[in-house]
């Protein structure tokens, strides 16, 4: 298709032939122009949409990871209740088994003047309850203060008994509290010291 002469009725031929010509060359340049400026600014809007979808992904990154560290503290966490609940029944156990073992022996008659075992796993337990105080929630940590509040009343009484004072709890109800479970309160409390648990 050619292009279409513009011409004027009151130029001569050789000024529309002119304007002809510069109106296809300034038709090139424009033409020249857009497509510089397309090409530019085709690579400048590719250049920004991959900017964007990199901050984009790395956004998306940091809150993977963000995620996969609060999963793991609280899976540490979990972890660390648990053994501590382990090892503060595990020590809580040889705490009471070491103080009955010396009540069956104070029964048979045995004369026992060391009470080094009993200390040993009371310092274990009392280290063990102390982490807890820590890190297990309030509803665990009551029945645990009422098990150290028992647990607490009975080694005074075996110090007792050790030292020969006046027996604040008969040898044979002490081991009936070793013996017995805890139901609906501190049995030992009532047992050892006459008193109630609230």
């Amino acid at each position: 298709m050619k292009p279409r002469r513009i011409t004027t009725s009151f130029l001569s031929p050789e000024q529309n032939w002119i304007i002809h010509k510069v109106s296809t060359d300034l038709t090139g340049v424009v033409v020249a122009i857009v497509g510089i400026a397309g090409t530019l600014g085709a690579t400048a809007l590719a250049q920004r949409a991959a900017a964007r979808d990199k901050r984009l992904d790395a956004k998306i990154q940091h809150d993977i990871r963000a995620q996969e560290r609060q999963e793991s503290v609280r899976a540490a966490a979990h972890a660390e209740k648990r053994a501590i609940y382990a090892d503060l029944n595990a020590a809580a156990r040889e705490f009471r088994t070491v103080g009955h073992d010396y009540l069956v022996d104070k029964l048979r008659g045995a004369d026992l003047e060391d009470l080094e075992q009993i200390e040993m796993t009371r310092a274990k337990y009392r280290d063990i309850y102390a982490r807890a105080q820590m890190v297990l929630p309030d509803r665990v940590l009551e029945v645990t203060s009422e098990l150290n509040q028992c647990l607490g009343y009975s080694y005074r009484a075996l110090r007792d008994i050790d030292n020969g004072f006046d027996r604040s709890i008969a040898i044979e109800s002490l081991h009936r509290r070793y013996d017995g479970a805890l139901r609906g309160g501190c049995a030992c409390c009532a047992a050892c010291c006459g008193r109630t648990s609230a």
